[in-house]
This record gives C-alpha cells, sequence and structure tokens, in this order.
C-alpha cells in the first residue's frame, strides 16, 4: 500500500516481535521505510482487541 499511495504513511503493529522484524526488512526491500511504523509492546495487544483484532 505504501507504493501505491506514496504521499500516505502507514503503522503496524504486533505484540509478538519477530511478525514485525519481518514487516521491517519487507518495507526496507520494498524501497517504503520511511513511510511506514512497526511497533511490538504490550498494549499492541489491547489496540488490536479494541480494533476486533485487526492488525
Amino acid at each position: 500500500m505504501a507504493k501505491a499511495f506514496p504521499n500516505s504513511h502507514f503503522i503496524g503493529f504486533d505484540y509478538h516481535s519477530p511478525p514485525i522484524e519481518r514487516a521491517r526488512a519487507a518495507a526496507k526491500e520494498a524501497g517504503v521505510a520511511g513511510k511506514t511504523r512497526n511497533h511490538a509492546d504490550y498494549q499492541a495487544k489491547r489496540i488490536q482487541s479494541h480494533y476486533g483484532g485487526a492488525a
């Protein structure tokens, strides 16, 4: 999506670190690392449940 919408910024979150590391690597490889932010922390699980489990 970051390539399709270059004027946008994207945030990813997960409470487990390995998917975050893969997302960071994929964004870097795609050349959109400056348009994305990926976070892993204990509050991400609360945020996920607030939005119906969507991440």
